[in-house]
């Protein structure tokens, strides 16, 4: 009785040996009734990737310095009637900077306009940088620079665009005597926009 059930389970496992080789002999030619010889044939495809959902998100800092202009102090001279520097001071030229990271898995685009509030003031402006990507003048008064943002690539640092507006005095005195008794929106010699758009 061993040997028949022996016998039985062999067949079975036989069976099952020979439809799994049918099974994958089906994918080369002469399925079924088979061939003396064939082509090379080759069988492929593609395995894809599919994500569920993307969710993008933005965050950017804008940090900037130098946006106040301190002028020396002045004294009254009775001779020339003009201001003198106190002290032999006078004002150096500055950068007025602008710093702008985006922290982003999405470009950006960026830039900053800098309008002139006082054509008079001898106070004037000129975009330095981005380097490659200067100002461009728009406008009476009005400097636009622009700059584009590559996104974060993952695991990677943020990605940075860098301004910079030299000011510079042309006439210390005229400018002094435009500013020495100025108040509230007075004093404001120019306007900057940020804008940061997708």
């Amino acid at each position: 009785m061993k040997k028949i059930l022996t016998f039985v389970l062999a067949c079975v496992m036989l069976t099952s040996v020979f439809a799994v080789n049918v099974f994958a002999a089906e994918i080369v030619p002469g399925s079924g009734t088979g061939v003396t010889e064939f082509d090379e044939t080759d069988v492929g495809g593609n395995v894809t990737v599919s994500v569920a959902s993307i969710t993008h998100n933005y965050a950017i800092d804008i940090q900037y310095t130098n946006t106040t202009l301190a002028l020396p102090g002045v004294v009254w001279n009775v001779s020339t009637h003009q201001y003198d520097a106190a002290n032999g001071e006078t004002f150096n030229n500055t950068d007025v900077t602008f710093t702008i990271t985006n922290h982003s898995d999405q470009t950006i685009a960026t830039s900053i306009t800098v309008v002139d509030n006082n054509a008079n003031d001898a106070i004037t402006f000129k975009w330095k940088a981005p380097t490659g990507d200067l100002a461009s003048q728009t406008g009476a008064g009005t400097l636009t620079a622009t700059a584009t943002i590559n996104a974060v690539v993952a695991g990677g640092p943020a990605t940075v665009a860098n301004y910079a507006l030299d000011v510079e005095c042309t006439d210390f005195f005229k400018a002094a005597d435009t500013y020495k008794n100025a108040a509230g929106d007075a004093l404001i010699a120019a306007t900057y926009t940020v804008t940061v758009t997708e």
